[in-house]
């Protein structure tokens, strides 16, 4: 048991120092891989990640990592269409919403989204979808390096990230 609670520790270490994380994962059968549920499960961790307030027994837990700004950058590769906010498939689309409930539980709430499409159907399609990620991605690393760069008081400083 001290070895697997090593290994959690070290991966709550890793987000506590993060500013941004950024997560990479296919959309598997409407959720998350096993691989990505079980790391969520080593870095929702009480008393490190999670506190107890028992004062307020309808909302019990606060979030410890809202001490400052923080950010998820989740990119999801779907082989269907259809599977983001709006799209036909979205009721189906398990993984983001589940991300977003998990990590908002922790204190992470800035979350970016970007998906790539159609990876079953490829072409035109895959080939759009893939360009339109990429622009995506450019726009939001120009975005964040200057929401996360811009108030810190040492210019010194980089911002740590953490991968999953």
């Amino acid at each position: 048991m001290n070895d697997a609670l090593a290994e959690s520790d070290r991966l709550v270490d890793e987000l506590l120092a993060s500013d941004v994380l950024v997560i990479g994962t296919p959309l598997y059968n409407f959720g998350m891989p096993a691989a990505l549920k079980a790391w969520i499960d080593q870095v929702v961790r009480l008393n490190r990640t999670v506190g107890m307030d028992e004062s307020n027994p309808l909302d019990p837990y606060v979030p410890m990592l809202a001490d400052r700004e923080r950010h998820a950058v989740i990119l999801n590769a779907r082989g269907g269409v259809g599977f983001g906010p709006g799209g036909a498939m979205a009721h189906m689309n398990h993984l983001e919403p589940n991300l977003a409930t998990a990590l908002g539980f922790i204190g992470i709430t800035r979350i970016h989204q970007i998906a790539i499409e159609g990876q079953e159907i490829g072409g035109e399609l895959l080939a759009s979808s893939v360009a339109e990620a990429l622009h995506q991605v450019d726009t939001l690393v120009s975005r964040l390096q200057a929401t996360v760069e811009a108030p810190l008081p040492d210019a010194h400083r980089r911002a740590e990230c953490a991968a999953v």
